[in-house]
C-alpha cells in the first residue's frame, strides 16, 4: 500500500505528532509501530510483518484500518472540512485538489464519501465525485468516478422529481377535497403512477417515504384503493423506519410531523381515541409551524379533525388555541380557507357567534368558490346554523335557498347529504316548539346521518349541536 507511505510522508509534523499521541493514548501499539516505520522508513514491509508477527492477510488488514484511521484524522484536522463533513453542508470540494498532496486529497474525499453514502445523500455526493474523477484525470478511476457521479446527478433528479411528485399531489388532493370532482381523483392516480414509477427505478428510502405519504393519503382522503399495497399501519411503519435511519439528517426530519399527523388520522377515522391521543399532542404542540407542511401533505386537514377531536374529548375551549399564532402561505388558497373556516368554528364554540358569522361572511366575499361546490356548502350550511342559533331566521333561509338553486344544477352528483342537510334546516328554521316538530327534526336529522356516511362528510363539526337540539335542548 503505497499511498499509505506517501500519506503518512505528507502529514506536516505537528499533526504527526498529536495523530502518534492518539494512538499511544488508545494503546494502538501495532498501529504506532507501523505509523513510525513508515514515517522513517527504516524497515522493509517483510521485516515490519516479522517484527509484528503478522500473516500477509493480517498485515493488509492493519495497513488498511491505519489508512482510515489516518482519513479520519486529516479530515477532522482540517478547518475547511469540519463543516464539509456535516449532513448536507458541503461547499465545492476542489480546492482539495490545489492545497494537499493528491494522495492526501483522495483520502479526503474517500472519506467523505463513506460519510454521505452511509446517510444517502447525493447532491453531497455529486460534489464528492466531481473532485474525485478531478483527481483522478490521469488515472484508469477518471471513468469510473465519472460514472458514480453521473449516478448520483440522476439519482438527485430523480429525488426532486420524487417530492415535486409529491407537492402536486398534496395540492391535487387539497382540490378534491374543496371540489369533490372527479377529474382531480384521475390526476391523482397518475400522480401515483408517477412515484411508482420512479421509486422502481431508485429504490431509495427517501423515495419510498414519498410514496408511502401519498398511498397512505390516498386512501384516508380520497378514498382510493390500493389492493397490491401493504396496510395503512404497515406503510406508515415503514416510513418511521427511514426516519430512524436518516434520524441525524434534517431534511428527512421534516418528515417526521407528517408521519405523526397521517398516524393521527388513521387512528381517528377508525374512532380509536387513545392512540390518536399521542399524535394528537404532538401535532398540536407543533402549531405554531404546522400549517407550512401543506407541500408535504395535506396539513390543513388537521384544523377540521381538530375541532371533531376535541369536541369527542369535551375540550371545545381548547378548539381556538394558538389560531392566532400559527404560520402559513397566504397564498395557498386551500389553505387560506380552512384556517379561516377553522378560526369560525373556533369562535363559535367560544361562544362568540357573531363573531364567527363575521369570519365566515369575509371569507365568502374574499374567495370565489366557483370550482368549489363541496367546500362552499360546508361553510355556508356552518353559516346557516350559525344564523339559526342567533334568531335570524331570514338571513339563514336566504343562503339555504340559495345552496339548493346551486345543488340543482349539479348533474354530476347527487349529494343526498348536502339535500338532506337542507331540508333538517328547514324544519330547524320553522322551530321545534312542538312534540311534532321536534319528531320530524330527528327523523330528518337521522336521515342525513344515514347520507353523510355514504357520502364525503358535511357539518361534522356541529353534529354535537345537531344532536343536542335533537334532545330538546337548546344551546347556552
Amino acid at each position: 500500500m503505497n499511498k499509505l507511505k506517501k500519506i503518512i510522508a505528507q502529514i506536516n509534523q505537528d499533526h504527526f505528532v498529536e495523530f502518534e499521541e492518539s494512538l499511544k493514548s488508545t494503546n494502538s501499539i501495532k498501529f504506532h509501530f507501523l505509523l513510525t516505520e513508515y514515517k522513517n522508513n527504516s524497515l522493509s514491509d517483510d521485516e515490519i510483518k516479522t517484527q509484528l508477527g503478522c500473516t500477509d492477510n493480517s498485515y493488509y488488514v492493519l495497513k488498511s484500518r491505519l489508512y482510515d484511521k489516518i482519513q479520519k484524522f486529516i479530515l477532522n484536522n482540517n478547518d475547511s472540512s469540519d463543516s464539509q463533513a456535516s449532513i448536507g453542508t458541503s461547499p465545492d470540494l476542489t480546492h482539495y485538489l490545489y492545497e494537499f498532496p493528491n494522495e492526501t486529497t483522495v483520502a479526503i474525499l474517500q472519506e467523505l464519501e463513506s460519510k454521505y453514502i452511509a446517510i444517502d445523500s447525493p447532491n453531497d455526493l455529486i460534489k464528492v465525485y466531481s473532485a474525485l474523477k478531478k483527481a483522478h484525470f490521469y488515472s484508469d478511476k477518471y471513468y469510473a468516478y465519472s460514472q458514480l457521479y453521473n449516478n448520483q446527478v440522476a439519482y438527485a433528479l430523480a429525488l426532486e422529481k420524487a417530492e415535486e411528485t409529491l407537492y402536486n399531489f398534496n395540492r391535487t388532493l387539497a382540490s378534491y377535497f374543496f371540489s369533490d370532482a372527479s377529474d382531480d381523483v384521475q390526476l391523482m392516480k397518475l400522480l401515483i403512477k408517477e412515484i411508482k414509477n420512479i421509486h422502481s427505478l431508485y429504490k431509495s428510502s427517501r423515495i419510498e417515504l414519498i410514496l408511502n405519504i401519498i398511498l397512505v393519503q390516498s386512501t384516508l382522503f380520497a378514498k382510493l384503493d390500493h389492493e397490491d399495497e401493504p396496510a395503512i399501519e404497515d406503510l406508515l411503519s415503514a416510513c418511521e423506519k427511514v426516519l430512524l435511519q436518516y434520524e441525524n439528517d434534517l431534511k428527512i426530519n421534516y418528515y417526521k410531523p407528517v408521519i405523526g399527523f397521517l398516524y393521527f388520522e388513521y387512528y381517528f377515522s377508525l374512532n380509536q381515541l387513545k392512540k390518536a391521543a399521542n399524535y394528537f399532542n404532538e401535532l398540536d404542540a407543533y402549531s405554531q409551524k404546522w400549517l407550512l407542511q401543506s407541500n408535504s401533505c395535506l396539513a390543513f386537514k388537521f384544523l377540521l379533525s381538530k375541532v371533531e377531536y376535541l369536541l369527542k374529548q369535551g375540550s371545545k375551549a381548547d378548539i381556538g388555541n394558538n389560531v392566532e399564532e400559527m404560520y402559513f402561505d397566504s397564498k395557498d388558497i386551500y389553505t387560506d380557507v380552512i384556517y379561516k373556516f377553522h378560526k369560525g368554528l373556533a369562535l363559535f364554540y367560544e361562544g362568540k357567534t357573531k363573531k364567527s358569522i363575521n369570519v365566515l361572511i369575509d371569507l365568502l366575499n374574499e374567495i370565489s368558490f366557483k370550482n368549489f361546490f363541496y367546500i362552499e356548502s360546508e361553510v355556508k350550511l356552518s353559516l346557516a346554523f350559525f344564523y339559526i342559533s342567533q334568531d335570524e331566521i331570514e338571513l339563514a333561509e336566504n343562503i339555504i335557498k340559495g345552496l339548493g338553486r346551486k345543488l340543482a344544477t349539479i348533474k354530476t352528483k347527487e349529494y343526498r347529504n348536502i339535500k338532506e342537510a337542507i331540508k333538517l334546516f328547514n324544519i330547524l328554521m320553522n322551530g321545534l316548539s312542538n312534540a311534532n316538530a321536534l319528531k320530524k327534526y330527528k327523523d330528518s336529522l337521522e336521515q342525513f346521518e344515514f347520507f353523510n356516511l355514504k357520502d364525503k362528510k358535511v357539518l361534522s363539526y356541529l353534529m354535537p349541536e345537531l344532536e343536542l337540539l335533537a334532545s330538546g335542548n337548546r344551546r347556552k
